[in-house]
């Protein structure tokens, strides 16, 4: 509040410490405290609707990611769509998107080449699917195919096969 004040009033002959009482002295005031109050909620519920990830947006964005119809990307020409022309999905799944001017040698014309990088559509799918469980099934599937090929190498270490006629030595005649 001081600093504030100090922004609003000439302080330049005030001392710190009455800069101080005087800021103390406004937030005391019914007026401005109601104006300070009001402020900071206005202000929170801005941030809160701004940076807020609920259930929807989480689910929202892998979706968006996962499932773009590239045809939302062009136009009925088949031209790039500028990134303002495009609908919030379509953009959703847009990593960064490149405008390139080349200029042609000989004479004035130039061309632009658009560069449009979209996100992995594999890894919005898998992380969600890891998330709600969806490889539990898969993974202990796997872990139990390992435990029953540990086991059975224990029961062959101590059943051993049998012994054979060919295992011993031959005699010599």
């Amino acid at each position: 509040m001081a600093e504030a004040s100090r922004r609003v009033y000439n302080t330049n002959r005030m001392s710190q410490r009455t800069t101080y009482r005087k800021a103390l002295e406004l937030t005391v005031n019914g007026i401005v405290a109601a104006y300070i109050d009001e402020f900071r909620n206005v202000e929170e519920e801005r941030s809160k609707g701004r940076y807020r990830i609920d259930d929807d947006k989480l689910v929202r964005q892998p979706r968006d990611i996962a499932f773009l119809d590239i045809g939302k990307l062009f136009d009925g020409d088949g031209n790039l769509l500028e990134p303002s022309q495009m609908d919030e999905e379509a953009r959703r799944a847009i990593t960064s998107f490149t405008a390139i001017t080349n200029q042609r040698s000989g004479d004035d014309s130039e061309s632009r080449t658009f560069k449009v990088k979209l996100a992995d559509r594999m890894s919005a799918i898998d992380k969600p699917a890891k998330h709600i469980g969806y490889y539990d099934a898969d993974n202990a599937q796997q872990d139990l195919e390992e435990q029953k090929s540990e086991i059975l190498d224990f029961i062959m270490e101590i059943i051993k096969p049998p012994v054979t006629r060919e295992d011993f030595p031959k005699k010599r005649q």
